[in-house]
């Protein structure tokens, strides 16, 4: 029976749209359209008829529901009858003893590793020149590790005698060594002498201008130009010309301005401006030292 009110309503739902295109043709060819709206009347119609016909005819699903307390009933028997099983099949002297898994002592890791490789290529490096001991060699990793801060350190070459130059993460150090570490210098600044620190890693990040040159430079070059007779007139030495210091906050900047002074004559000045930065993303700073010329102004900070 529902294949036949299937059946219908398929054609009702054919038939009625065929007769309101046929109804609409006709009115252009300015024909009776009255037949084609009865015969789409009936197909709607039909189309009623049949999906209360095939609504009526589906039957009724039925759903078994069985209560959580029968399923966890059930369960509970099942779960008794499989021990009482278990126990009755398998014979006390037969049952495997329980034991405790192997304790296995954790791997060592790859940073309690690294470290250690590195020492023992550093002592060999150095301990290839006859003059360097190995005791020497182990105490110079030590200090420039656990004393000065630095992490990764390698040996690009012995200069000379027992001279070496070490690449200590991103700095580039001369270290002598022979019996004992006598000296290790970074640039200007002398990091190890008669034995004790004169300064760290930290110290060298403290004093790293990096990419920031320029916005000091900016900062330089207003700084001077606040003080001078006509700042309009001044051309300052380019950066590449320029030494900068930097100790934490604290910068100095030293070149030379060409300005014109107060007798019109253009003249040729050195400058020293020390700075302590507020906000260099915004070029914030308070001007701590000025000597332009010889005439200073302020204090100054020694930023070695």
């Amino acid at each position: 029976m529902n294949n036949v009110f299937l059946l219908l309503t398929i054609i009702g739902i054919i038939g009625v749209p065929v007769c309101l295109i046929l109804t609409v043709m006709r009115l252009f060819k300015k024909q009776k359209a009255k037949p084609t709206l009865i015969l789409c009347a009936v197909f709607t119609f039909i189309c009623i008829f049949s999906f209360i016909g095939f609504g009526l005819t589906i039957p009724p699903k039925t759903a078994t529901v069985v209560s959580s307390q029968e399923t966890t009933n059930a369960a509970e028997h099942t779960i008794e009858d499989t021990s009482e099983k278990t126990s009755e099949t398998i014979p006390e002297d037969t049952k495997p003893t329980p034991t405790e898994a192997p304790t296995e002592s954790p791997a060592p890791t790859a940073e309690s590793t690294v470290p250690l490789f590195q020492k023992e290529e550093f002592v060999k490096q150095l301990t290839a020149n006859p003059n360097v001991t190995s005791d020497a060699a182990n105490s110079t990793f030590d200090i420039l590790t656990s004393e000065m801060g630095f992490e990764n350190i390698i040996v690009n070459k012995n200069t000379a005698g027992t001279l070496f130059e070490v690449k200590a993460d991103d700095y580039n150090l001369k270290v002598t060594v022979s019996d004992k570490l006598y000296m290790v210098i970074c640039g200007d600044y002398n990091l190890y002498k008669d034995d004790s620190i004169n300064y760290t890693k930290s110290d060298l990040e403290d004093r790293k201008i990096g990419n920031n040159d320029s916005k000091y430079y900016s900062i330089a070059m207003e700084a001077v130009s606040a003080n001078l007779k006509n700042p309009s007139s001044a051309q300052f030495s380019s950066m590449r010309e320029c030494t900068m210091a930097r100790k934490g906050e604290y910068v100095a900047v030293q070149g030379y301005v060409i300005a014109t002074n107060s007798f019109g004559a253009q003249t040729k000045n050195d400058f020293l401006v020390e700075f302590r930065v507020i906000d260099l993303d915004t070029y914030s700073y308070e001007t701590i030292y000025l000597n332009i010329a010889g005439e200073t102004s302020g204090t100054y900070v020694d930023l070695k």
